[in-house]
């Protein structure tokens, strides 16, 4: 689970995170209803939540693709995808396509770490002959380099 992300605070003392999960177990890659209960463990007593989602079956799995960061782009599957012929490809700066995977396991994840800062990228994902899905993702600029000349201290 992810850290939780302060929101804000009430003037009656209250305050509203916002809390990420992500699910690392293969008996949820698949469609249908999953209950889930956060409970906050410190203090103790604070308190739960209780969440229903419905995940509903789809033909395709329904895909999403996020920059990670400047080099980092990462790819989500909903159910994941079966490795029957299931494949990401992306287009070159040239505009030639080329692919990066072929699963030979199912998978709901894929990081392509081969991409450069302040770009953007073309993917499609295939499973056998058919287009199941055209992804574009924009890259985040580079973070600056700094040397240690600007923390030396001066005598």
């Amino acid at each position: 689970m992810g850290s939780p992300e302060p929101l804000d605070l009430s003037p009656a003392g209250e305050a509203r995170v916002f809390v990420r999960v992500r699910f690392f177990d293969t008996r949820v890659g698949n469609p249908g209803p999953l209950d889930v209960r956060v409970v906050a463990n410190k203090p103790i007593g604070l308190g739960s939540v209780r969440a229903h989602l419905a995940a509903v079956t789809k033909a395709v799995p329904a895909s999403v693709a996020r920059a990670i960061g400047p080099h980092e782009v990462q790819l989500g599957f909903f159910p994941e995808l079966a490795p029957s012929g299931a494949r990401i490809e992306r287009y070159a700066k040239n505009g030639r396509l080329k692919t990066l995977v072929t699963f030979v396991k199912p998978t709901a994840t894929f990081c392509d770490v081969n991409v450069e800062p302040n770009s953007s990228y073309r993917y499609r994902i295939r499973i056998g002959r058919r287009i199941v899905a055209s992804l574009t993702v924009d890259t985040p600029p580079d973070v600056p380099r700094a040397t240690a000349n600007p923390i030396r201290r001066r005598r």
